[in-house]
C-alpha cells in the first residue's frame, strides 16, 4: 500500500521514527522539525506558531500526577498548532497539548508565553529535558479516504530534574513525505537510539 508522493506505509513509518528520534535527541519538537525541513524556525516566516486556547481538547487527568503539584499551585491548559509552507501551500504540520505549572516555567518560556507562541513549540535551548513516552503511530483517514500516519508524542519536561510541564503532541506525516534528510545533515543519534524502548504501531482505521 502506498501513501502520497508515492512513498509505501514502511517508508512514512521509517521517517516518522527517524523524526521522533530526532525530536527526542534535541529536546526541542519545532526546532527539530526546522532540520528536518530544513526551514527557518520562525514566529513569521518558515515554520510558525498558532496559539489556540478555545475549545481545549482535554489532556487526561492521570497526565497531572506527573507534574506533582504542591496545594496551591496553579496548573494551566494550553493548545497550539505549527505550520509551514510546503509547496507553495501552507500546511499544519503538529498540534500540541500542555498542562503547565506556572511557578515553575523557565523565564524565557513565560517570555515565549507572553509573545503568544504555544507552550509545545517555544521551547529553546532553556536546559529543559524531555522525558518522552513510547511513541504511537496511528492512521487516519484523510480527506482524499487514504490513511494517513500519525505520530504521537507525551512528555514530560523537566528542569534541574523538576517537572513543570506534561505535553501531548501530534504530528502529521507531511513533514516526512515532504523530505528526508541525509545522515550527514543530521545531529548524530546513537547513543540515543540505544537507550530507547522500541514504539508502539497501531492502525486505526
Amino acid at each position: 500500500m502506498h501513501g502520497t508522493l508515492g512513498l509505501t506505509h514502511p517508508d512514512l513509518l521509517r521517517r516518522m521514527e527517524g523524526l521522533v528520534t530526532l525530536i527526542n535527541a534535541m529536546d526541542s519538537l519545532s526546532e527539530s522539525v526546522a532540520v528536518w525541513l530544513n526551514i527557518q524556525d520562525n514566529q513569521s516566516y518558515g515554520i510558525t506558531h498558532r496559539l489556540h486556547d478555545d475549545h481545549p481538547w482535554p489532556i487526561a487527568e492521570q497526565d497531572a500526577a506527573y507534574l506533582r503539584p504542591k496545594q496551591g499551585e496553579k496548573i494551566v491548559y494550553r493548545r497550539g498548532s505549527l505550520w509551514a509552507d510546503l509547496r507553495g501551500t501552507e500546511m499544519r504540520l503538529a498540534t500540541a497539548n500542555a498542562l503547565v505549572v506556572w511557578s515553575r516555567l523557565p523565564r524565557s518560556v513565560r517570555a515565549d508565553l507572553a509573545d503568544k507562541i504555544p507552550l509545545g513549540f517555544a521551547l529553546r535551548k532553556v536546559g529543559a529535558k524531555r522525558q518522552t513516552d513510547p511513541p504511537v503511530f496511528t492512521a487516519k483517514v484523510g480527506e482524499d479516504g487514504s490513511p494517513r500516519l500519525e505520530a504521537h508524542l507525551t512528555s514530560t519536561l523537566l528542569v534541574s530534574g523538576r517537572p513543570w510541564a506534561r505535553t501531548q503532541e501530534v504530528l502529521d506525516q507531511v513533514i516526512v513525505e515532504h523530505r528526508e534528510p541525509s545522515p550527514e545533515a543530521l545531529p548524530s543519534l546513537s547513543d540515543w537510539r540505544e537507550t530507547q524502548s522500541q514504539p508502539r504501531l497501531l492502525w486505526n482505521m
